[in-house]
């Protein structure tokens, strides 16, 4: 009997949540752009070369679908160790966890505090040994602070995951995002 009103009650603690979550409105309808510097650690290895990538330059779009979730694309570029360039390209959901718990008063909220995902492929030109590529899926946390209308700073932490190719000691990335964000409301 306790273990069901367990369950019954993180129910009713979840469903509110989402009910609180429908009633806000500052992520829906908006059109978010990241431009970042990236700090980031990539330890690969491929039978015949190892590599650290370096930092590099990020941009991301994201649109605001639901009152919560905001999927788009991202982009990452930088320079290799040895010679040519890699770029990182997939798709990023953003997953807000403020909605559930504030309802601002209005569309220009100045805080946002989310759940990141990025699933990419990493195309990497050697100019020595050639073009390869490694699917990758990060996921982190990140947070906007908007100091005007519609220009603020971000700061992401993400810890990378690869889905192909052997990694050089383990599986596990990491990578920091900090720069400027722009949001635009569409309706």
């Amino acid at each position: 009997m306790k273990f069901h009103n367990a369950i019954v009650s993180i129910f009713l603690l979840f469903f509110s949540m989402i009910v609180v979550a429908q009633k806000s409105s500052y992520i829906k309808d908006r059109l978010s752009f990241d431009v970042s510097y990236t700090l980031q650690k990539r330890d690969l290895m491929n039978d015949e070369v190892q590599r650290v990538r370096k930092n590099a330059l990020s941009l991301s779009a994201c649109y605001g679908v639901t009152k919560f979730w905001e999927p788009g694309l991202y982009y990452s570029l930088s320079e290799e160790t040895f010679g040519g360039g890699s770029h990182f390209v997939g798709i990023k959901n953003n997953f807000h966890i403020l909605p559930f718990f504030i309802k601002p008063d209005n569309r220009f909220f100045r805080v946002c505090v989310y759940i990141t995902d990025v699933f990419a492929v990493n195309l990497i030109n050697f100019k020595a040994y050639g073009v390869f590529y490694y699917l990758c899926d990060d996921i982190g946390l990140g947070a906007s602070f908007y100091f005007a209308k519609h220009i603020g700073i971000n700061l992401e932490y993400r810890w990378g995951f690869m889905l192909t190719g052997k990694p050089k000691r383990s599986n596990f990335q990491n990578v920091i995002n900090f720069g400027l964000c722009f949001r635009f409301l569409t309706k």
